[in-house]
């Protein structure tokens, strides 16, 4: 495998995500990272900064609908355990921006212009 990640481990990553059933959270997010040198995909653990680009996808893709001015997306994360909540900016139902919370603590903010800051 040397394709978008480069064929290096640092940016070899992919996120799986679909409908939850559970009705708890909105989407699944299942993180598996990519090692190119031994042909190894493993879901041991989870990455923040695939998971920042999860809300805004699912609202892109139709798995959640787009609310004005802002969309909560829940977010179960497969193979880390909890839920986390990206309230996406959606003015006239667009994706535009994106702050998210673990729990009840505000940890990141994503802007559709300028990429992610830390909060």
């Amino acid at each position: 495998v040397d394709g978008l990640g480069g064929g290096h481990p640092l940016t070899s990553k992919v996120a799986v995500v679909a409908p939850c059933a559970d009705p708890s959270a909105d989407v699944d997010y299942l993180f598996l990272q990519v090692w190119p040198d031994t042909g190894t995909v493993t879901a041991d653990q989870t990455c923040g900064n695939i998971l920042a680009g999860v809300g805004p996808f699912a609202i892109e893709r139709g798995l959640v609908r787009a609310a004005h001015p802002e969309t909560p997306v829940r977010i179960r994360i497969a193979n880390g355990g909890g839920i986390a909540v990206a309230n996406v900016q959606t003015p006239r139902g667009v994706v535009s921006g994106c702050l998210w919370s673990l729990g009840r603590m505000p940890c990141l903010r994503w802007r559709h212009a300028s990429g992610l800051a830390i909060s």
